[in-house]
Order: structure tokens, then C-alpha cells, then sequence
């Protein structure tokens, strides 16, 4: 309605009766006798940059009874009008509005060279008969003009206007099956377009002879057939939910995972998107609870912790914390790249764990193991005890640092002799037996004594 609020042009070309009026954003207007005749005008509606064939106008519209204007005592208040229906013209052409609105010196005639009529809003309006709102619809064929002039005519009619909706439809670009169908204008209602498609990005064209086409209907909605389709090229896969081929996965293998108490840790093979090396993967992390004694695994997780983080990693790994001891889970890595914005999170690609089942302790075991993994498995009965070789080894070390230290104290003790063998210095028996000692354990070790 406010289409029409915004510059209305109204003209009563003859006395009698209420001329169109806006109450409280209702449209309403009351003729009385056979000579009303009351128009309105809208504004001036370009469609120069529209895609439409045809044009739909919804109303909402209640057509009522007249007052009598010789009702006395014992008369009826309301007598039937002298029309029950409004008149919808239009008028389509350039803009020249001015020109061509309802001025106040035209006559029906002159109006009705200008405007073209589109429909007739009717309804009963019987004395006695229940008056209610009803919704009424029509279209009107655009016929390659450049704009259009909505008018409603009340020749000698009683009612109000609600609600006045213009619109067309059309096909929205889309892809499907792997081919691209431009923007498309809606027909007729009950028919089809019959509209010419190319294979999008990443696909080739059949070698079946097919055609790419596909209908567009008048309600603005694509018709195409399974089997008109465009083939993915080398690493591709069509998608049908968005209608393109998308990237494959280069790995998918299996992440890893090791257990600690009340959580995992998850590791997977850097995973890249085919034909897309330079753009960098991050990865995204969703956990999911298994159904006891079943081998679902769909009930979101909640509560659980991610270091570094869920969402966006650039590492090969992650540690899952505040698990449920005994509880079944399944953890999956999506990888992010550039075209997970135009489809939905279940589309992602992605791999998974097999399921896991947390404990309460820590263990260095991998489920399940690879090749590549860095993570093995001890042998059955295998100790942390050193070996033979191991204890020699040691046992060597002490040896020598031992002997080394012997060494230096009877260079010591050899310097001091010789200075008190000069000074004609007579040793005790105690020392010369600690001299013995010496001697002999050097002898032992394999060490000369100077």
C-alpha cells in the first residue's frame, strides 16, 4: 500500500459518494448512485532492469454495501450499490508520468484511451449477504514495455483495499548436474522455458550427445533431468546438492590415536585438497558419542575440551580432554578449504577414527597402527631392565674414573718423596707401606708408576 501512499493521483470525475482515501493504511472509497466514478493512481514502476514476462498483483479487498441515502425510520440503512467491483488498469509506456496520470480535466473516455483495463475485483454485495476479506489474484503480460501505471477505478462501488502486492517471478542462476544456467525468465503459469546450460568449472562435456537444457518454470523454479548431466574431470566428484564437482580428498587414511586418562589424542596424515596445493589446510574437529551396544555414532559430544583448539588447526593433531571413562567415541577431521563456505558442514570432506573407548589411565597403545606412525608397540614380556652389555659398560666407567684419580695422587705423593729424599728425610713404616698400596693398585689397573 505504500506503493500507492508514496504520489497517488486521485480524480473524481463526478460528484457523489466518498473518492478513493487512505484511513489508517487502508485504501477505501464509497460511490453512490450510477454517475461515481472515483480513480486512483500509482507511482510510475520501471521495469527496464527486470527479467519480467509477467507480471502478478495480489489484493487483498473487501467489497461492502452503500448506505441508503433515503433510509428514514422504517428504511433499510444499506441498499445494494450500483456496482460490486473495482476496476484494475494500466498503463504502459515511458516515463512521462505527468503526461499520462489522471489530470483533473479528463474525461472516463480520454482515461481509458490511455489506460488499459487488467481485471475486475469483485465479490457479493447482495443486501444479506455475508460480507467478508477475500485474496485475489491476477497477472498481466509485460509485452516488452518499459514501465507500468497501476490505476483502480470505482465505478459506483463500496469497499476497502488492504493490501496490494506487485511481483514477477524468474530462474535464479544455479548450477546443476554440473551445469551453469544463466538467470531465466519465468512463462506463463502451467509452462516451461525451455533454457540452454554450459558445463561449469572443472567438467567436460559428455561423449553421449547430450544437450544441456533445462526448463524454467513460471514459478520461478529449475526443471532438469538426471541424466543431463556434465562429467567431473581427473580428482573430482560432481555434488548434486550444489550442482558442482568439488575437489577430492589426496588422503584418506585413518587417523591414529593413543589414550590418556579421560581423553585421546588424535593424529592424522596432513591432508590437502587435489589441484590445490597452495591453498594452506586447516582442520576442524567434531566428536560423537556412540549408542550403547550399537554401532551409531551420531549424539554430538558436549562438554569436552580441544588443545590447541577445535576449529582452524593447522597441526596434525589434537588432545581431546573431559571425555566420559568407558564411554564410545567417534572423532572426525574435517579439512577446511575456499569452497566450504558455499556448502553446507554434512558435504565437507573429511576422515575418522575407529571407535574409540575411553579409559581412566594412560597407555602409549595406538589404535590402530601404520607405517607411518611414529608410535609403537612394545614386544609381549618385553622390561625396562638394563642389559649385560649395559652393566659392563658401566661398570668400566667407574674403573677408570677411579683409576684416574689414583693416578694424580701418586704423581702428588712421588713429587713430595723426592723432595724430602733431598732433605735427608727418613720415612715411617706407615707411610711407606701406604706407598705399597698405591703401587699395587696401579699394577691392577695397568697403570705404569713413574
Amino acid at each position: 500500500m505504500e506503493w500507492f501512499q508514496k504520489d497517488i493521483t486521485k480524480r473524481q470525475l463526478i460528484k457523489g459518494g466518498e473518492i478513493w482515501e487512505f484511513k489508517t493504511d487502508v485504501l477505501s472509497t464509497c460511490g453512490t448512485g450510477r454517475k461515481a466514478d472515483f480513480w486512483i493512481t500509482a507511482t510510475y514502476l520501471s521495469l527496464n532492469t527486470t527479467l519480467a514476462k509477467i507480471i502478478y498483483i495480489d489484493l487483498e479487498v473487501e467489497l461492502t454495501q452503500c448506505k441508503n441515502p433515503e433510509s428514514g425510520k422504517n428504511e433499510d440503512p444499506y441498499v445494494s450499490c450500483y456496482a460490486n467491483y473495482f476496476e484494475a488498469y494500466a498503463y504502459f509506456g515511458p516515463n512521462t508520468f505527468s503526461k499520462y496520470s489522471v489530470q483533473n480535466k479528463m474525461k472516463s473516455t480520454e482515461i481509458l484511451d490511455i489506460y488499459s483495463p487488467l481485471y475486475n475485483i469483485t465479490n457479493n454485495t447482495a443486501v444479506g449477504a455475508k460480507l467478508t476479506k477475500s485474496n485475489q489474484t491476477f497477472f498481466f503480460y509485460r509485452n516488452n514495455s518499459q514501465g507500468v501505471v497501476l490505476a483502480m477505478r470505482s465505478p459506483g462501488a463500496c469497499g476497502r483495499i488492504f493490501r496490494i502486492k506487485m511481483y514477477y517471478y524468474y530462474c535464479e542462476e544455479e548450477f546443476i548436474n554440473g551445469i551453469k544456467f544463466e538467470k531465466a525468465s519465468s512463462p506463463a503459469v502451467g509452462t516451461e522455458a525451455v533454457v540452454k546450460g554450459n558445463c561449469a568449472g572443472n567438467t567436460i562435456l559428455p561423449n553421449n550427445g547430450t544437450r544441456l537444457y533445462g526448463n524454467c518454470t513460471y514459478n520461478g523454479t529449475w526443471n532438469v533431468h538426471d541424466n543431463v548431466t556434465c562429467e567431473c574431470v581427473k580428482n573430482y566428484e560432481l555434488d548434486r546438492g550444489i550442482g558442482i564437482c568439488l575437489p577430492l580428498l589426496v588422503s584418506n587414511k585413518n587417523p591414529n590415536f593413543t589414550h590418556i586418562a579421560y581423553g585421546v589424542n588424535i593424529t592424522w596424515t596432513a591432508l590437502s585438497i587435489a589441484n590445490d596445493e597452495s591453498i594452506l589446510s586447516l582442520y576442524y574437529v567434531r566428536c560423537f558419542i556412540c549408542i550403547s551396544n550399537a554401532s551409531v555414532c551420531n549424539i554430538s559430544c558436549t562438554n569436552e575440551i580441544y588443545s590447541p583448539r577445535q576449529e582452524n588447526l593447522i597441526e596434525t593433531w589434537v588432545t581431546v580432554f573431559n571425555l566420559t571413562a568407558g564411554a564410545r567415541y567417534v572423532f572426525m577431521v574435517y579439512v577446511k578449504y575456499h569452497l566450504n563456505g558455499k556448502i553446507s558442514e554434512g558435504q565437507w570432506k573429511y576422515v575418522e577414527t575407529n571407535t574409540v573407548v575411553v579409559r581412566s589411565e594412560t597407555t602409549t597403545l595406538s589404535k590402530p597402527t601404520t607405517q607411518n606412525s611414529s608410535i609403537t608397540a612394545k614386544p609381549t614380556g618385553q622390561t625396562d631392565k638394563p642389559t649385560k652389555d649395559g652393566f659392563s659398560l658401566i661398570m668400566y666407567i667407574i674403573i677408570g674414573a677411579a683409576a684416574a684419580l689414583l693416578l694424580i695422587l701418586a704423581i702428588l705423593i712421588i713429587i713430595c718423596m723426592r723432595r724430602r729424599y733431598r732433605n735427608n728425610v727418613q720415612y715411617s713404616t706407615a707411610f711407606k707401606t701406604v706407598l705399597l698400596l698405591i703401587k699395587r693398585v696401579l699394577d691392577v689397573t695397568n697403570i705404569g708408576f713413574l
